[in-house]
């Protein structure tokens, strides 16, 4: 519920739909220790989707963008000034397809094609290290998921390396 409305939305409509009291704190804690469950098991599993048919081009999306956290959420987080962060950014891996096209021959995105990884996870990786940041080991388990390395053409968007990740971080899990 979380992700779909705020946590005072969700306490609203749980109390509303099922007659069941609960707190927006009670609704946000339980939305969070759902995502670390969600989590953990995404990093322990990257099965690939071979029970679906493989589309003849895949699309890999990846940005990132700030977002404002609370004040106790921020505390030791480095920031552009002495005064510390405002924001924290998220990062945003997805994968679709889109086999048909508009009158206009701009590709158009197939119905319920698309999945979403996104984490508040670290993109940067020195140069020497020897395995790719937290972030590319998210977008590298997507993609094995979802088979892009195997489609017939592959198509990566994505801002310019220095705004959104390091570009070795990717490159290295991913190749087209």
């Amino acid at each position: 519920m979380g992700a779909l409305v705020s946590f005072q939305e969700g306490s609203e409509l749980l109390q509303e739909l099922a007659g069941v009291a609960v707190g927006d704190r009670q609704v946000e804690r339980t939305a969070e220790t759902l995502g670390q469950e969600i989590a953990a098991i995404e990093q322990r599993h990257s099965e690939p989707l071979d029970t679906l048919p493989l589309p003849p081009t895949l699309y890999l999306g990846i940005d990132g963008t700030g977002i404002p956290l609370r004040a106790e959420e921020m505390t030791g987080v480095a920031g552009k000034t002495a005064a510390g962060a405002k924001t924290r950014e998220v990062k945003l891996c997805t994968v679709w397809s889109a086999e048909s096209f508009d009158s206009e021959g701009t590709p158009v995105r197939d119905e319920g094609s698309v999945s979403y990884s996104a984490a508040i996870k670290s993109a940067f990786v020195p140069n020497i290290a020897k395995e790719g940041s937290a972030f590319a080991q998210r977008v590298w388990r997507e993609t094995q998921r979802r088979r892009f390395t195997q489609a017939a053409r592959r198509i990566k968007l994505s801002a310019p390396p220095h705004q959104t990740l390091h570009a070795c971080s990717i490159s290295w899990y991913i190749s087209c």
